[in-house]
């Protein structure tokens, strides 16, 4: 009897021993899922604070290479006098204004810089046909590309063909035209500062 008892106290041992073994073992598996569920967390949490940063520095060269550029721009001047002066484009409005008989007109002129022009432009005319008023803008020479000899008969080149347009201001406005009355206006100007600098001393 005592035996039994003995074989008894064992098994319950043995039982409880391995129920705290299968504890132990329980115990390392929640463990180990919970440490892979914080790696994966990190993981995630470090691959979006990388993918943050890339965006944001990205973000600040972006704005910074628009800064620079713009500065570039408007900071861009020539040392020393113009090459164009304001009384130079006045005497040319003056000469071209009664060339073009357009006396009658009240026509002031600007220059300006490239950020006041429609891109890809020379040139600006506004007018008011009811008041004979009319404001002439050209591109100040610090913002030209061409050769230094060049600028000067350019812009003379572009208030003609300004006034060439103020010519035509008393037709009616037609979108589906402005293409052919661009040319038109083009090269009638580039024809009257041609004849006006390549005349002969005689004529």
């Amino acid at each position: 009897m005592e035996n039994y008892r003995s074989l008894a106290r064992n098994c319950c041992t043995t039982v409880n021993e391995m129920t705290q073994i299968w504890d132990v073992r329980a115990n390392r598996r929640e463990i180990s899922r919970q440490t892979s569920f914080l790696w994966s967390f990190l993981g995630i949490f470090r691959y979006n604070v990388d993918t943050s940063m890339v965006l944001l520095l990205t973000l600040l060269l972006v704005f910074v290479s628009f800064g620079n550029a713009a500065s570039t721009s408007r900071d861009r001047t020539t040392s020393g006098p113009p090459i164009v002066s304001q009384q130079q484009a006045q005497d040319w409005l003056h000469l071209w204004q009664k060339r073009l008989h357009l006396e009658d007109w009240k026509i002031d002129i600007k220059i300006v810089r490239i950020w006041e022009l429609e891109q890809g432009t020379l040139g600006h005319i506004d007018w008011s046909v009811p008041h004979r008023t009319a404001t002439i803008k050209v591109l100040n020479s610090a913002d030209y590309e061409l050769p230094k000899d060049k600028i000067p008969s350019d812009v003379e080149l572009s208030i003609v063909h300004e006034l060439v347009h103020l010519h035509l201001s008393v037709l009616p406005l037609n979108k589906s035209t402005r293409g052919a009355e661009e040319q038109v206006v083009t090269m009638l100007a580039d024809a009257l500062v041609d004849l006006e600098h390549n005349q002969s001393p005689t004529e």
